[in-house]
């Protein structure tokens, strides 16, 4: 038996929105028969980025981050990506990518999600490279 998984992203008008609006959709495909989905982005978006970026410069060093110098490039790309994922959102086709400027009050949950998972995440590289 042949078997077979696609993944497929594309842009597509919902019933409610503007002509000028489109919905990020994803269309799952296994073995002939698929499921196509909204991917309804929103402050998600921002949660993840963020905490991706942050990660990458704990986890490039087996010292404390902070204690660490990143190459220029690293620095400028990282904090370039860091303003650009915080300000998408309130540019004028943000909506067309359904992603929505986050409340204050989200923001700083978020802040302190990705705080904790900062500390957490350094507290394992810690122990980890003491046994390596």
């Amino acid at each position: 038996m042949d078997n077979s998984f696609g993944l497929f992203f594309h842009l597509k008008k919902n019933g409610e929105l503007s002509a000028s609006e489109l919905t990020v959709y994803m269309r799952i495909t296994v073995d002939g028969s698929y499921c196509e989905i909204s991917t309804k982005r929103k402050c998600e978006f921002m949660e993840s980025l963020l905490s991706e970026i942050l990660i990458l410069l704990v986890l490039r060093t087996r010292i404390y981050f902070f204690k660490s110098k990143p190459s220029k490039y690293l620095l400028l790309s990282s904090l370039f990506t860091f303003v650009a994922c915080i300000v998408i959102p309130y540019l004028p086709f943000a909506k067309d990518f359904e992603l929505l400027p986050v409340p204050a009050g989200i923001f700083l949950s978020i802040f302190a999600i990705i705080s904790a998972y900062i500390i957490f995440a350094e507290i394992t590289k810690r122990f980890v490279m003491k046994r390596i």
